[in-house]
């Protein structure tokens, strides 16, 4: 568990995450808070 926390904060170390849709992802409860077609990102070199 806390190797992928590690992992993801040197991922955002180097890198920006940005939206690629127009339209903010529609939120579906379940058991955590998910997108019902899902959150597409593009991930740019800092």
């Amino acid at each position: 568990m806390v190797e992928g926390v590690l992992i993801l904060s040197r991922i955002l170390r180097d890198f920006r995450v940005e939206s690629v849709d127009e339209e903010p992802p529609v939120p579906v409860a379940d058991s955590t808070v998910i997108s019902r077609d899902g959150i597409r990102l593009r991930i740019v070199r800092r």
